[in-house]
């Protein structure tokens, strides 16, 4: 019965990392569109590009923490 439980949290969790994911996804199409914005304007991109890298590396973390929800929802599945 524990493990049903914990299998139902971490699937909610996938669910979540999921939604998360995507957000981040539209995060970072819409700092790609500031970015092109600001290179018709000729203005400075510094601080832009800093935040996009930053928007990336989130991204990589979740896909990372989405593979291990993954992993654990797999090894629950084949201890149950």
């Amino acid at each position: 019965m524990r493990d049903a439980l914990k299998l139902q949290e971490e699937l909610l969790t996938l669910t979540k990392a999921d939604v998360d994911i995507e957000q981040a996804k539209e995060r970072i199409k819409q700092q790609e569109l500031i970015l092109r914005k600001l290179d018709g304007a000729g203005d400075d991109r510094e601080d832009a590009e800093e935040l996009l890298a930053t928007f990336n590396d989130a991204l990589q973390a979740m896909e990372l923490h989405r593979t291990a929800i993954v992993h654990e929802i797999e090894r629950l599945r084949r201890e149950a």
